[in-house]
């Protein structure tokens, strides 16, 4: 790993002109994100940004540098609470939001859900759409009434579609790159085996869309895909 990256994301209060470290939430982020197991005694860069309702990555400039600068060098970019940012982004676009950063998902770690953005589940990526925090509460809360429980029903069946289309397009995104392997593996008129297409795909170092090993059915899948 040659860079490891911190990022600090800042919503409300009012924005410091000296310095978003001012902020009093940017010391209690850094110090959650330096104290996450697998960063104990490491070296990070540092760096902030303030948004109080972010609708595309690029409403988040200094996150998206970050993001393209350490897919370019094998780096990690670590963020204390992936629901904290989403959870400010307006219901209508968090999935593409979400979407653009799943591009990048194999080098996005989220220390509260401890573990990389590609390896967070399908379930708990509804619970983002959903704009609420993946951790649990702390207290017990008390029932709340039936006209309430309908409301988060509906609002859980909304996730699960936005969900459905983040999958989708995440599919759509990745299938021309097996897609193209599949091509430049292919010798005249003999095609190669999904097998030999996984097994070259590992060796580059492509992912599947969960970041994942490739293997014969996500090249199956990738290629029908493209069929269909």
């Amino acid at each position: 790993m040659e860079r490891l990256v911190g990022y600090i994301f800042l919503s409300y209060g009012r924005k410091s002109r000296r310095s978003l470290w001012a902020h009093r939430s940017a010391s209690q982020q850094r110090r959650n994100i330096e104290s996450f197991g697998h960063f104990k005694g490491l070296s990070f860069e540092w760096f902030a940004g303030y948004s109080r309702k972010p609708r595309r990555l690029a409403d988040l400039p200094v996150l998206a540098e970050r993001l393209t600068e350490v897919s370019n060098s094998d780096g990690l970019l670590a963020i204390d609470d992936i629901s904290r940012l989403l959870r400010r982004v307006p219901s209508e676009d968090r999935a593409d939001l979400l979407v653009e950063m799943l591009s990048t998902r194999a080098r996005i770690v989220c220390v509260r859900q401890k573990q990389l953005l590609a390896y967070l589940a399908i379930h708990r990526l509804e619970v983002l759409l959903a704009g609420d925090s993946l951790e649990p509460p702390l207290a017990v809360r008390p029932p709340r009434d039936p006209g309430q429980v309908w409301l988060n029903q509906g609002q859980t069946r909304k996730a699960r579609l936005e969900s459905s289309r983040v999958r989708s397009a995440t599919a759509d995104a990745y299938a021309p790159q097996l897609a193209e392997l599949y091509e430049e593996l292919t010798v005249g008129s003999i095609a190669p085996t999904y097998k030999k297409v996984a097994e070259v795909a590992n060796e580059r170092g492509i992912t599947s869309p969960r970041g994942q090993k490739v293997t014969v059915s996500t090249v199956s899948r990738a290629l029908r895909r493209l069929q269909d």
